[in-house]
């Protein structure tokens, strides 16, 4: 089976309150229908605790990296996303067992405040030979209720 590995850079802080939105968002991967997903998770020099945090889920597909932010860095994720990516095609970072490095098929990009339906990663796997790959979104504000967008 294909391995699909599912990259999030997260900066959270006690103040800016990521970690109870990105709950929302780990539950979301660990849903999946296609069961062979690795979700690296890059802590983008956080001053939450964001290890203690992935221990409450005891899920071996999780797995964690630390960076650092420069004081030069943007203040965008984009550095703890390639990171990430870097580490999931390395064949021969820790990230991966070797299996799932032989079987890696996709790496994919998801917002520490994003959700994934449950046949997200199924289905973009399936649509992969196609050359392009897209999908339905959904916005849900607390005040504003749910609206899809596709």
């Amino acid at each position: 089976m294909a391995t699909v590995a599912v990259v999030t850079p997260i900066y959270a802080t006690p103040e800016n309150g990521r970690l109870e939105l990105f709950r929302h968002t780990l539950r979301s991967v660990q849903q999946q229908t296609h069961h062979n997903v690795v979700y690296l998770v890059v802590d983008d020099g956080s001053t939450a605790d964001v290890p203690n945090f992935l221990n409450e889920y005891r899920d071996s597909r999780v797995r964690y990296v630390r960076r650092e932010k420069l004081p030069t860095d943007l203040r965008t994720p984009s550095n703890a996303l390639n990171l990430g990516i870097d580490y999931c095609l390395d064949r021969n970072s820790d990230i991966m067992t070797h299996e799932e490095a032989a079987t890696l098929a996709a790496v994919t990009y998801l917002h520490s405040d994003d959700l994934l339906t449950k046949d997200s990663v199924k289905q973009r796997l399936r649509r992969l030979p196609d050359g392009f790959i897209h999908s339905d979104m959904a916005l849900f504000a607390r005040n504003c209720g749910f609206l899809r967008i596709s």
